[in-house]
């Protein structure tokens, strides 16, 4: 996997997506998004700390919109009912307190890594394809020649699919219309097809 990989992991190409090309050659289907999902968790949440500076065909998505605080919030959240919980089943079952522990460090683990991964993997564009990124939670490969429009619109505008996984806890400013559907991955295998896509760009109108 590790040769593989770093045949993969040409320069335009994110650790994520190096990850799932890798595990597509070796894994079945069904298993390889599941096993890249979990990776890349653990890789966001404890080793990738340094900044990614954007580049010029790069657009930001996490900086002006609410996901990052409510994500800040869920791991708040955890982390005291996790504190509190361990402290009332120690008493009565000590071994059942450090299971359920264990599994909501781990889900502090999951949404650190969500949360950081929307920094890692922002919007791009090439000459070829529009790639809209969510982090890890979200995916949609796009080509160009099939893109009819892309405009301006309100939170309350519900067609067809929106990028984040966070449905009504997200905002979307961007709709963008295509001539064909096309298949966003979301997570853990998730997929919908359509031809309307609602996302959210921090610089929407450039």
């Amino acid at each position: 996997m590790i040769r593989i990989y770093k045949e993969e992991k040409i320069e335009g190409i994110d650790f994520y997506t190096a990850l799932q090309q890798t595990s597509t050659q070796l894994l079945p289907k069904p298993v390889a998004r599941l096993f890249s999902t979990e990776i890349a968790v653990v890789y966001y949440a404890l080793f990738k700390w340094k900044k990614r500076a954007l580049k010029e065909n790069e657009f930001s998505y996490h900086k002006k919109s609410g996901t990052p605080a409510l994500l800040g919030a869920m791991i708040f959240i955890v982390a005291v009912e996790t504190f509190v919980l361990h402290i009332l089943l120690e008493s009565w079952n000590p071994i059942m307190a450090w299971v359920l522990s264990g599994l909501s460090i781990y889900t502090l683990l999951q949404i650190l890594g969500f949360a950081k991964a929307l920094g890692q993997r922002p919007i791009q564009i090439n000459n070829e394809y529009l790639y809209l990124n969510y982090g890890i939670l979200a995916e949609a490969k796009i080509p160009l020649e099939a893109i009819i429009s892309i405009e301006l619109i309100e939170n309350d505008e519900k067609r067809g699919v929106q990028l984040s996984p966070l449905g009504d806890f997200e905002t979307a400013n961007l709709m963008i219309q295509l001539n064909e559907e096309i298949t966003v991955h979301k997570l853990y295998r998730k997929q919908e097809k359509t031809n309307i896509i609602r996302f959210f760009a921090d610089d929407a109108e450039h």
